[in-house]
Order: C-alpha cells, then sequence, then structure tokens
C-alpha cells in the first residue's frame, strides 16, 4: 500500500512540473445545453441516443487535444465504434451518409474485396457495390482523425505528437488482419517522413502456402515493427515489441519511416 501511495504522488508531482502549451486553458469549456437534442441521457445504444454519438465523439475528441496541449498526458486512445441502431434510421443515416442502421452485418459483413489463389495471383475481382458503404463510413471515422489534427495543430500542441490512426481489421468481412489500413501523422518534432505511402514487401513468394491470400505473413512489414519505430522515435530503447515463435516478426524497427 506505501509503494502504491507513493506511486501516486510520484505522478501528482509530475504533473506540476509539466509544461503547458500556448492553447491550455486547463479547464475545457463545457457543452451549452443547446449543443446537445433533449434526449442527451439517453446515451445508451438502442436506447434512442444513437444520434447523439456523432457530437459526443467531437467532444472527447477535443477533450483529447485539450489534454494534450496541457500536458496533463502523454497519451491518449479514441476507439470509434460502428455506431449501431436498432432504429430504423441509424446514426450515420441521420448523419446524411445513406447507411444502414446495422453497419456491423450490413456493411461490413457484405463487403466483398478482390481475392487472390495459392499462388497470390488475382482470383477475383470483388463486388465494387460493396465499397462504397464502408468508404463512406470510413470517411466519417478519419473525418475524427482529420479533427483531432486540426485541433491540436490551433492549440499549438502538434510539433510533438505523432497520431497513429488503424483498424483492428484489414477485411472486415472475413475478420482478417492482413493488410491493416494504417496511417501516421505528426508534427515536425517527430523523427518521421510524412506525406507519402510506404509499401511493404511480403517475406516470402508463391508459391509458398505462407503468402496465401488469407493467411498473408508479413514478418518484414508486421505491425511490432511499427510499434518499435514508435517508441525509438520518442526515445524509448527497445529493439523488438511482443511475443512471438520466430523473432522476425517482433525484432527491429519498421524501415523507412525516417
Amino acid at each position: 500500500m506505501d509503494q502504491h501511495l507513493a506511486a501516486i504522488r510520484d505522478l501528482e508531482k509530475s504533473f506540476g512540473s509539466m509544461t503547458m502549451g500556448a492553447g491550455c486553458t486547463m479547464a475545457p469549456v463545457r457543452p451549452a445545453v443547446g449543443d446537445f437534442p433533449a434526449d442527451i441521457n439517453k446515451l445508451k445504444r438502442y436506447n434512442g441516443g444513437e444520434p447523439t454519438f456523432d457530437k459526443v465523439s467531437n467532444f472527447f475528441v477535443d477533450l483529447l487535444a485539450q489534454a494534450f496541449a496541457c500536458d496533463v498526458t502523454r497519451f491518449g486512445t479514441l476507439v470509434l465504434n460502428d455506431l449501431p441502431s436498432d432504429s430504423a434510421k441509424g446514426p450515420m443515416d441521420t448523419l446524411g451518409y445513406g447507411l444502414p442502421a446495422d453497419l456491423h452485418n450490413e456493411v461490413a459483413h457484405k463487403y466483398v474485396t478482390r481475392n487472390y489463389d495459392w499462388e497470390n495471383k488475382l482470383g477475383g475481382m470483388g463486388t465494387p457495390s460493396t465499397w462504397l458503404p464502408l468508404a463512406k463510413y470510413n470517411k466519417w471515422v478519419y473525418g475524427k482523425v482529420a479533427r483531432l489534427l486540426q485541433k491540436l495543430d490551433a492549440l499549438g500542441a502538434m510539433d510533438s505528437v505523432l497520431v497513429y490512426a488503424t483498424s483492428e481489421l484489414g477485411n472486415p468481412n472475413l475478420h482478417m488482419s492482413a493488410s491493416v489500413p494504417t496511417v501516421l501523422a505528426g508534427g515536425a518534432n517527430v523523427p518521421f517522413r510524412f506525406g507519402r505511402r510506404l509499401k511493404v514487401t511480403p517475406d516470402c513468394a508463391p508459391p509458398n502456402d505462407s503468402c496465401m491470400a488469407h493467411d498473408v505473413k508479413f514478418a518484414a512489414g508486421a505491425n511490432n515493427h511499427l510499434l518499435v519505430a514508435i517508441a525509438q522515435a520518442f526515445g524509448v530503447e527497445i529493439n523488438s515489441f511482443g511475443k512471438a515463435p520466430d523473432p522476425a516478426f517482433t525484432t527491429g524497427a519498421l524501415a523507412g519511416l525516417k
């Protein structure tokens, strides 16, 4: 118990020594009552509160930016859900995106992308009509990422911040974790070169079965390497992240970021 209390006290002391950004107001502005619909207290899924999710997401984005500007935290996570609804008109439709209320089953699990055979050759073109609904939802998600970047910049806190935006799946229909979309954005003091697209080459070649599209093994491009690179960029001296039978998946920083 003494160790726990001492650790908390050390954390409290660290807040007092933090350097505040030019945009720090310490006390975030309380949202006006008129910013919310009358049923704001129904902020539960399937309880009529779904139309407020977009505004609430904005408030969380703004609060996160303010926390960085005030140096209250050095790390934050923002998770954006798929905003399902049991009503006939879901939040994405309310916002003018024209998407069904059940985004999980009617958008993510209807998505059919291009597919490849065991030799990694194109086997099918997919169903383009299923791509647009998912693209619309992704537009909403990355719009929130853009809002965070804009807020950080406006508060004078962008120069030393790295924003890592990603998804847990590359193909939501198959629950496949290969080819996961990843975006890095940061300020002038982050030692990465931004404004470009990096193509990662697989570490095996057909007809090796491990290169099959449904089970792609990219040891050279595993996400672990990206996490190592991020840690090193911020002064954490590690050269591996995570555990795996093959250390090639966990050891070393991702090449080409600097």
